[in-house]
């Protein structure tokens, strides 16, 4: 996993199931918490949504479209 600082490595024992679930679906967010038990992470699978109102956003962010990005 890549974060801000650098790149993590872990050790992850995955049944089947769950190995055939990150091949197969899409992995829309990885959260890294912390608990009195220690750290664990928390992965959503799911479509990502499309933005349909760029106006939401802050006027120094722009959105593409996929097209434009070859531009």
């Amino acid at each position: 996993m890549y974060t801000l600082d650098g790149r993590l490595r872990f050790d992850v024992a995955l049944k089947t199931s769950d190995e055939q679930r990150f091949r197969e679906e899409k992995l829309k967010e990885i959260v890294l918490s912390r608990d009195a038990q220690g750290f664990f992470l928390v992965f959503s699978f799911g479509e990502v949504e499309s933005v349909s109102d760029a106006s939401e956003f802050p006027n120094y962010l722009m959105v593409l479209e996929p097209d434009g990005l070859a531009a």
